[in-house]
């Protein structure tokens, strides 16, 4: 039987007709239900509390629904309803329950920060297609054993919320590569540790000037361009009064900033020191280019590569050194029990006039764990992940063709160990005997391959 406007009640069918007038749809009047070309409806800012009757009958292909910055306090049943609807944002609502029927398998990207959501559905495990799931800013103390079966789950961010031991249930997931957990209970005392920095030198003569030019800006705070001592520097201030961002805490992306600079890593930004105000002073990079662009709607939780990108200008041997940097530093951080948590190709800079350059940027969703716990080993192989997979996108877009070294490379960041073996430290190591295994090759000189394994034995 055919859906048609005269099957809904009056009072219903104002309602969707209200819809329609709120997402601003281009539509022939007088308005007739279904709607079969309506793909994407935006009613964020809207003042709802609720969807009317028939709301998935009226958009039988809606694939992307906004209603962030509305009034809901339950994720409505009619979302499970929507046979297509792949992409659902309820960001800063008064969210506090999810309707179990509300999750189904065709979500592929979730979206509830800042809310007030203190338990997920066991439901959830039916979502096998989901990807994305972002959920900081709640009271979420567990989450339910169900999540074992979101197998295609590759990004969540958790930040801001309540949980009190580490989320073992996400971090077995096969295919996980982005996670944000700072600000959570179990992790507290960790942050604490990292708390002392005094060894940043303050940088009396450089005053801030809210006229100063803006370089970005974000949740996490704003950053200006100022000159300081002949030189011009790059300088952000943090929003600390901030608790609730989409990635983490800006007081802890300040910390890590910080501790990432004693490393004295090629690929991190360098920190100058600090203003009186607190704010971070760093080097200011200038003609750096990201090598990937953000996520699309089609990609979700995959970088873009626009044909005009960075990447397909590298030859292999500047994607080796690229790889080479962002590798070691990856290795330093999670050494400091430090996880960066969206290393993707748009966070990552190359100088557009010198490609040898690269500086891992945009710790936003970084933070501190415990190294050497059960869990850090599992969020170390997590970022493993992310690694693997940006070095297979910029190895199949190289313009000389695919590297052979850098196949390997990818298939050794996936080799499954039967303990805590897999992690940065031993691939670092593997990549570097790897390198001058090949370079021996090439002048006929023979490396006894087994060095590695002694070396990753100890």
């Amino acid at each position: 039987m055919t859906f048609c406007s005269s099957d809904i009640p009056i009072d219903s069918l104002q309602e969707l007709k209200r819809v329609v007038e709120l997402a601003k749809l281009d539509v022939p009047l007088p308005i007739s239900f279904p709607l079969d070309d309506v793909h994407t409806l935006n009613l964020s800012n809207c003042g709802l509390s609720t969807l009317p009757i028939g709301f998935e009958k009226a958009f039988p292909q809606l694939s992307i629904l906004f209603l962030s910055n509305n009034q809901f306090q339950q994720v409505p049943e009619v979302i499970g309803k929507c046979p297509h609807l792949q992409m659902v944002a309820f960001k800063s609502n008064q969210l506090t329950t999810i309707h179990p029927e509300a999750l189904q398998s065709q979500l592929r990207w979730l979206i509830l920060t800042d809310n007030q959501i203190s338990t997920i559905p066991e439901t959830i495990g039916r979502c096998t297609r989901l990807q994305k799931c972002m959920l900081s800013g709640n009271q979420i103390q567990t989450l339910p054993d169900a999540m074992a079966h979101c197998t295609n789950l590759e990004l969540i961010r958790l930040a801001s919320n309540q949980l009190k031991e580490p989320p073992m249930v996400l971090l077995r997931l096969p295919k996980l590569a982005w996670m944000a957990l700072s600000d959570n209970p179990f992790l507290h005392s960790v942050l604490e540790a990292h708390a002392d920095l005094k060894g940043l030198r303050t940088l009396e003569d450089l005053e801030e000037s809210n006229d100063a030019a803006i370089l970005g800006q974000g949740a996490s705070g704003i950053t200006r361009q100022y000159e300081y001592q002949g030189q011009k520097v790059a300088v952000k201030t943090y929003n600390t009064d901030i608790r609730v961002t989409s990635d983490g805490l800006p007081e802890e992306e300040r910390r890590i900033h910080c501790a990432a600079a004693a490393l004295d890593c090629s690929a991190l930004i360098r920190v100058l020191g600090q203003t009186v105000r607190g704010s971070l002073v760093m080097e200011l990079l200038q003609d750096f280019r990201a090598i990937g662009d953000p996520p699309s709607f089609d990609s979700c939780s995959r970088d873009v590569y626009s044909n005009d990108s960075l990447v397909h200008a590298l030859t292999t041997e500047q994607a080796m050194t690229i790889v080479s940097a962002l590798l070691q530093t990856l290795a330093a951080l999670h050494e400091q029990g430090i996880c960066h948590g969206d290393f993707y190709g748009h966070n990552i800079l190359v100088c557009a006039t010198d490609l040898n350059q690269v500086r891992l940027s945009d710790f936003g969703a970084a933070f501190f764990y415990e190294k050497g716990s059960s869990c850090g080993t599992f969020l170390e192989r997590i970022e493993l992940r992310a690694f693997a997979i940006f070095v297979k996108e910029v190895n199949t877009r190289l313009k000389e063709g695919e590297s052979p070294l850098l196949r390997a490379l990818v298939a050794r960041c996936r080799k499954e160990e039967p303990s805590s073996e897999n992690n940065f430290d031993r691939v670092y190591i593997w990549w570097k005997q790897t390198q001058l295994t090949d370079i021996a090759k090439e002048f006929g000189l023979g490396i006894d391959e087994t060095v590695v394994e002694e070396k990753e034995a100890n």
